[in-house]
């Protein structure tokens, strides 16, 4: 079974987490006063810098909101902001994501690599306006962050308990530490 933001949420619950991330991932495409570029989007919580360790150069993460609100907003990575603002400020512009309007609330600081993606061409975008966009109601993967690090092994046992419960039984995810 594809994993869902219910799923993400179920977990925020147990003794031994600390923060939960749904992740949805896709491309698409960012316009801002006539240009254009391809970009990842990230769709999550305000959960996800913090989880990450990811550190904001202006403004502010997404809005600690229901995941279902998703905000038409966006915390765009430094290269974006070089390359669709080159000096002046992005925080409060509006941009194209796709088909949607959205306001940029930050800017991540350089970082380079992560998860696999470059988090200076990343945008992210609150989970639910993310799987509106991409027409899906699955997620990536589901960031977890347990109490402390002598927590991670209980925590990790928890997660695989809850999610088979969830999935009528089945162990059918992957839980990486």
């Amino acid at each position: 079974r594809d994993l869902t933001v219910d799923d993400a949420g179920s977990l925020r619950r147990l003794p031994g987490v600390r923060r939960v991330a749904p992740l949805t991932v896709g491309t698409s495409e960012i316009a801002h006063g006539g240009k254009l570029r391809e970009i990842m989007v990230a769709g999550s919580t305000a959960e996800f810098l913090p989880i990450r360790n990811f550190e904001l150069a202006q403004g502010s993460g997404l809005p600690d909101e229901d995941w279902g609100r998703g905000s038409p907003v966006a915390v765009i990575g430094a290269k974006i902001r070089d390359e669709m603002f080159a000096g002046q400020a992005a925080v409060g512009q509006l941009v194209r994501v796709g088909d949607r309007r959205l306001r940029i609330v930050g800017v991540l600081k350089s970082s380079g690599q992560g998860l696999g993606m470059n988090t200076d061409e990343l945008v992210i975008v609150p989970v639910s306006l993310a799987q509106a966009m991409f027409n899906s109601n699955t997620l990536f993967r589901i960031l977890v962050e347990a109490n402390s690090r002598d927590a991670i092994p209980g925590a990790k046992i928890q997660v695989l308990d809850a999610l088979k419960q969830r999935h009528r039984g089945e162990e059918d995810v992957t839980v990486i530490t």
